[in-house]
């Protein structure tokens, strides 16, 4: 047989491989990587119809062409064996195999030509993508590596083979195969041969992989079904509506309690199993599923297990096969025990109910609000007692969450958009109290509370409470009002409140304490310890020494204070204090009020001051006196000036000064008389030296520095005062002089003055009885 024939019948083996490829391609259910390998085994094909008649038409087209297409095919087998174990596949890398493949046999064609090279060229290259594929099929086993895989390896390996000795064959006859080898017709026949097995075996092992795949994938469907039905504790069945022949499986026997084989379930006698409560339902529906009117059926109800217990179950189905009324002949479906999930349903009731009773006993109404992510707000849920808080009925609230906000006071409105745009952009939770007024009721003060929870599609549900604290309210106006009575009282009594807390030094005090004490009443009242900043030293020491037995005897206690404002200003306290206990009779803080005798403390000293004053007006008053009677009784002056330096030192108290008389028909002036400490005089002087004298007035030096003074001193004088001329009829008698002691005020200098003047008007009398008598 010559080798065209062998290359014929190896055309006609593949292209019938091929075409049963195919048809199983495109009629059977495939993995991804059959195609390409019908793909490859048709470029097979077409190599060979190329090479048979290479004699007629151009080398490229019989030689380049072809052979690279028989390349081709082992790349494609390649790809489709990594594609049907989805594995990564580069196309680099057979790219680039394919370029040098067809540079080296356009260079051994034209450019030098060399069928030894080029046969070396197919063997490397074809031997290169076997390896490559056989190493796939060994390495990367997937878990359904079967005879198929092992099959296509050894046609791979026999491939390889007879690449190999080709190969061999070429380069130890050094290069004269085609005049050598070739004649040896046994030997190229027996190579076309085992190419032709080897490929019809490769693609038999394709079409074996993918079989024995839809075998595995099957088996693996059908235990993760059985893994399924047993964890569910699903049972199956089938039924025969004609004949009434069921089938049910091991699990539905289980089901009800017995062993495999122990019962026979027909058509007819299952409703013997049904509870009587179930069973017109369930005949009702069989009824419409016997005629056409439901192809798929569910049903719930309850089936007698072998124990006598009641068993739950969910039956489903379908039915099929019908005949030429539409009606079906077979059903198939599945029943599966719900016992657990109708007693968590029972319990569920059971616990909704209770929170429903327990909703309309207490004293606030719940809710349930979602807002979607358009911000659409949506009642889910009202409790009757919120629909009794607003006014409202359920239905209407549920339809439209805005007919809750027209319950709201107009002038609280702003405030609950506000609340509730806060709430819902922070997901936060939500606190709002406010107004609202139902048609033909009284309005109410309500309180609003709900917490959100986002839920997985970006809603969010607010679970809130809606509570009436009218009264609360009220008592808080009743409260205020009391606080604020209790505030002007303390205002017009001028008496402030407070109360320290021992273990952490806070003290509160009262708005009219903080008037008293003049400070910010935003700002907290000073602790204890701070306490030394409020009153002075004294003040201070006062209310420790007496808060001490209060705190460790519980005694109470009663202290004038002397305190200090910000702005320096000082006032007087009363400070009253008392403890407090705790439930073990213990002292835990002090507290007291404070009330402010400031206005009373100053009335007392001016009282004070003017009863001083009158003590000393009237000493004074009885020092004239007794000065008038003594000058009267005086018979010559020197008893006179006597009685005058004496009676002087009592009057001008912290002054000093002196008393001068004119010589008779001189201009000289002598002292007579002095008393205190006062700068020393002159003994005699000139009438123009006092200004006094001169002017025949009074004289007053406030400022000894800056005013108009006298030079009758010895020295200089420090301090202000006074010169008193002594006139009686236009006569000059003498000088009355007094100067102040430096620490006198200007109110002090100013009684001085008039004391000065009273005597010196009974010196002038004095003077003049005695000028009268000795004259």
């Amino acid at each position: 047989m010559d080798a065209k024939t062998l290359l014929i019948a190896l055309l006609v083996a593949i292209l019938t491989t091929s075409l049963c490829m195919a048809i199983i391609f495109w009629t059977r259910r495939t993995y991804p990587g059959f195609g390409v390998w019908v793909l490859g085994s048709f470029g097979r094909v077409v190599g060979i119809l190329l090479f048979i008649p290479r004699e007629q038409f151009p080398s490229w087209l019989t030689i380049i062409l072809a052979n690279y297409l028989w390349f081709a095919s082992m790349m494609l087998n390649y790809r489709g064996s990594l594609l049907f174990r989805s594995r990564r596949i580069s196309y680099g890398w057979e790219i680039a195999a394919s370029v040098s493949f067809c540079a080296l046999f356009a260079y051994f064609t034209y450019v030098e030509p060399n069928i030894a090279a080029r046969l070396t060229v197919i063997a490397v290259y074809h031997s290169g993508f076997q390896l490559s594929i056989i190493a796939v099929l060994l390495i990367k086993r997937p878990a359904y590596f079967g005879s198929s895989d092992v099959l296509q390896v050894v046609s791979l390996g026999i491939l390889v083979a007879i690449n190999t000795i080709r190969a061999e064959q070429i380069w130890i006859s050094g290069g004269s195969f085609p005049h050598q080898v070739i004649a040896l017709q046994p030997f190229i026949d027996m190579l076309i041969l085992g190419v032709m097995a080897s490929t019809l075996l490769v693609i038999l092992s394709h079409i074996m992989m993918n079989a024995q795949r839809l075998e595995y994938d099957y088996r693996i469907a059908q235990e993760r079904l059985e893994l399924a039905l047993d964890g569910g504790n699903i049972g199956s069945y089938a039924a025969h509506l004609l004949t009434g022949e069921t089938f049910v499986d091991e699990r539905h026997q289980r089901l009800l309690g017995y062993h495999p084989g122990e019962i026979a379930l027909t058509v007819q006698n299952w409703l013997e199993y049904v509870h009587p409560e179930d069973q017109s339902p369930l005949l009702q529906r069989y009824a419409e599923v016997v005629k056409g009117q439901q192809f798929n059926f569910e049903s719930e109800y309850r089936v007698r297990r072998r124990d006598g217990t009641w068993l739950w179950v969910l039956d489903r189905g379908q039915s099929f096969d019908r005949d030429e009324t539409g009606r079906p002949k077979r059903v198939a479906g599945t029943l599966m025990d719900i016992t657990e999930r109708k007693q968590a349903e029972a319990a569920l009731r059971q616990s909704n109910a209770r929170y429903d009773d327990l909703v309309r006993r207490i004293p606030v109404g719940v809710y349930i609000l979602r807002i979607p992510a358009d911000k659409a707000l949506q009642f889910e849920y009202v409790s009757e007692k919120f629909c009794q808080m607003l006014g409202v009925d359920e239905p209407d609230v549920l339809r439209d969450a805005e007919y809750v906000h027209g319950r709201i006071h107009p002038d609280d409105r702003a405030s609950l958009d506000e609340a509730n745009q806060l709430a819902v952009q922070t997901l936060t939770p939500f606190r709002w109290e406010g107004r609202s007024r139902a048609p033909g009721e009284k309005m109410r003060w309500l309180r609003i509370e709900s917490e959100p929870f986002v839920l997985p599609n970006g809603d969010s549900l607010w679970n809130g409470v809606i509570i009436d604290i009218t009264e609360r309210k009220q008592a808080e106006a009743a409260l205020n009002q009391a606080n604020d009575a209790l505030e002007e009282a303390q205002r017009l009594a001028k008496v402030g409140s407070w109360d320290w807390d021992i273990a952490t030094d806070t003290v509160t005090w009262s708005k009219e304490l903080y008037r008293i004490f003049g400070r910010d009443p935003n700002v907290p009242a000073p602790t204890y310890q701070e306490h030394p900043q409020i009153y002075t030293a004294e003040s201070t020491a006062r209310l420790v020494a007496a808060a001490k037995p209060a705190i460790d005897h519980g005694l109470p206690y009663q202290v004038d204070l002397e305190f200090v404002r910000p702005d320096g200003v000082t006032g007087w306290l009363i400070g009253r204090g008392e403890p407090r206990y705790d439930a073990h009779h213990h002292v835990i803080g002090l507290r007291g009020t404070c009330t402010d005798i400031t206005d009373q403390r100053r009335i007392e000293e001016d009282l004070r001051r003017s009863l001083v004053e009158i003590q000393r007006h009237n000493a004074r008053m009885a020092t004239l006196i007794e000065m008038n009677d003594l000058l009267l009784s005086c018979e010559t002056r020197q008893e006179a000036y006597a009685v005058i330096g004496h009676s002087a030192e009592k009057l001008f108290i912290a002054c000093s000064g002196c008393l001068a008389i004119s010589r008779d028909s001189q201009p000289e002036w002598d002292v007579v008389a002095s008393w205190g400490q006062a700068p020393p005089q002159s003994s005699t002087f000139l009438l123009q030296a006092c200004w006094a004298l001169r002017l025949g007035e009074l004289h007053q030096v406030a400022d000894p520095q800056r005013d108009l003074g006298c030079s009758h001193f010895a020295g200089s004088p420090e301090s202000a005062y006074l010169c008193v001329p002594l006139m009686v009829r236009s006569q000059m008698l003498g000088l009355l002089h007094v100067s102040a002691d430096s620490r006198l005020t200007d109110e002090s200098f100013a009684d001085l003055r008039t004391l000065v003047v009273a005597v010196s008007e009974s010196i002038k009398l004095a003077l003049s009885n005695l000028q009268l008598r000795e004259a």
